[in-house]
């Protein structure tokens, strides 16, 4: 079993960094805590009752609970609440979160409307060559 040697809440940058005593260290953005909660809410009591989380780049992490000597508990800003992160599971989620995130947070975002796409954060600036004049939000 793993034990924490460090951890630490980053508001500003919605991170949440935690050191194993095996050497090991992860930074995980608040979004990826929340969508890979391991609540029953989230996962399910089953694997056909797990529910996709979207929406959920912007979200905020208002506390960090102890539970016991074994995990912690994140208080979201969005009202989710019930999820234990046991030390196991952290460390699990660490080792795998190049492939979890490019598996499932990086496929979600385009159903998200309120995270942006890949084209509205590579949309060059336009103009309209007839007139030299910007083209207006609107009109493109």
């Amino acid at each position: 079993m793993v034990f924490p040697v460090d951890m630490s809440l980053h508001k500003k940058s919605k991170r949440f960094d935690i050191a194993f005593d095996d050497g090991q260290s992860f930074s995980f953005s608040f979004e990826f805590l929340r969508v890979f909660s391991p609540s029953a809410e989230v996962t399910g009591h089953t694997p056909d009752q797990a529910k996709l989380q979207v929406g959920k780049r912007d979200v905020d992490v208002k506390g960090v609970e102890p539970i016991g000597r074994y995990a912690v508990r994140f208080v979201f800003d969005d009202g989710h609440d019930s999820g234990i992160y046991s030390w196991e599971y952290l460390h699990d989620i660490g080792t795998r979160r190049d492939e979890l995130r490019e598996a499932v947070i990086l496929p979600i975002r385009p159903m998200c409307r309120s995270c942006p796409s890949p084209r509205r954060l590579a949309r060059p600036n336009s103009t309209d060559n007839r007139h030299g004049r910007r083209k207006s939000a609107q009109g493109e």
